[in-house]
């Protein structure tokens, strides 16, 4: 019998985590699944681990390969699959119980293509995205200036109805080395029919070192490349949601923000091909990045400093005076004394604070979700119910 969701796990050396990634798995409260574990090549104990639970669950599925790289091991998945719905769920990180069972309710309820769910970090300084402000409505009407959900482009926060994949014909791509995810996301959400989303951190990410900024090797240079790719998807695809407005804005802060991960020896590099990019750019571009509240200050300074060196003088000195003068009013304005105060005076109020109108609107929008995550939970029920009683009647005829 099909299972109803394929859950799609490329894995590659992780023996020291991996257990614990599949247990959060298979221990769904929605079990009507497959688990889809593919091995691309792994040269410690991962293969084994795979083997040994796979022996004791009937609902996994091992495949191993030689050693080929994320995309393609993710396409390999996307051909295995036999359920309605796919997800996709990273060999390092951690799902939450509910994780499936909330996606597919919240799917069925809506009929979505694409469903999104919240996600917090395992570990690390990081600061996991407020899940209870993500709503669909401004997306929808085509208003793009907060982010969401165009700047998540994570394949494993994601649940997708497979017919939609394959009637467009949906694949990663494989010349890639890193981000082609974020190729996919834009594509599939420029086609998707119907968005829906789950506002719960469901899915827990774990960060690793090579995520530390200055720490990236030569390769990740393509990530001007795959901001390309996604710009070319859209204008092929004739751009139906309106998305290519958000691309500028968004493309040059994720290239940015690259340019600051990788190792300092390879930034000469980026720089020169980053050059390159902002000529391909053409005028709408150029103008954009002159044009004030058009991006962020950080991001007109960095590619206006790449234009010429009197440039990189200028706009790199009055950044980094703008910088240097907004910490010394701080520390004048608020010294450290102040701030610790304050910061005790704020945790002595703690109380008071959760009492106060955007607590209780915040109350207000977690009942909201409660309640919708019980209709689409009671919709779900009665389909099942209404289908069984269908299979019923055809039977006694």
């Amino acid at each position: 019998m099909r299972p109803l969701v394929s859950i799609v796990m490329p894995v590659f050396n992780v023996e020291d985590i991996l257990r614990e990634c599949l247990d959060s798995v298979l221990a769904q409260t929605f079990t009507d699944f497959e688990l889809i574990c593919i091995d691309d090549g792994s040269t410690d104990a991962s293969g084994e681990i795979l083997d040994a639970y796979a022996a004791s669950d009937q609902r996994m599925r091992v495949v191993h390969q030689d050693n080929r790289g994320q995309y393609p091991t993710r396409n390999v998945g996307l051909e295995l699959v036999r359920g309605k719905y796919m997800l996709s769920v990273d060999c390092d990180d951690v799902v939450a119980p509910a994780f499936v069972e909330r996606l597919v309710h919240r799917a069925e309820t809506d009929s979505a293509d694409i469903t999104l769910v919240g996600w917090d970090y395992l570990s690390g300084p990081y600061r996991s995205p407020d899940v209870r402000r993500w709503n669909l409505r401004k997306w929808q009407r085509g208003e793009y200036t907060d982010g969401f959900p165009m700047a998540f482009g994570y394949v494993w926060m994601k649940l997708y109805r497979v017919d939609f994949l394959h009637r467009h014909g949906l694949r990663f791509r494989e010349e890639f080395y890193s981000k082609a995810d974020v190729i996919f996301h834009w594509k599939t959400m420029s086609l998707a029919e119907q968005v829906s989303v789950v506002p719960e951190p469901l899915y827990h990410y774990r960060v690793h070192a090579n995520s530390v900024t200055g720490t990236i090797g030569p390769r990740f240079i393509q990530v001007i490349h795959v901001m390309e790719a996604i710009r070319e998807d859209l204008q092929e695809l004739g751009d139906p949601k309106g998305l290519l407005r958000a691309w500028y804005p968004f493309a040059l802060g994720f290239i940015r923000g690259a340019y600051f991960q990788l190792a300092p020896e390879h930034r000469p590099a980026m720089e020169e091909e980053l050059r390159k990019f902002l000529q391909r750019l053409g005028g709408e571009g150029r103008a954009i990045l002159r044009r004030p509240g058009s991006v962020p200050h950080d991001v007109r300074y960095f590619y206006r400093a790449l234009e010429s060196p009197g440039n990189a003088f200028w706009f790199g000195t009055l950044y980094g005076w703008r910088k240097a003068l907004a910490q010394a009013l701080r520390r004048v304005l608020l010294p450290r004394p102040v701030r610790r105060r304050l910061l005790s005076v704020a945790r002595a109020q703690s109380y008071n604070l959760s009492t106060s109108s955007i607590h209780d609107l915040r109350d207000s929008v977690d009942e909201l979700n409660e309640t919708v995550d019980r209709l689409a939970a009671e919709n779900y029920r009665l389909r099942q119910a209404a289908g069984e009683q269908s299979v019923e009647s055809v039977a006694s005829r």
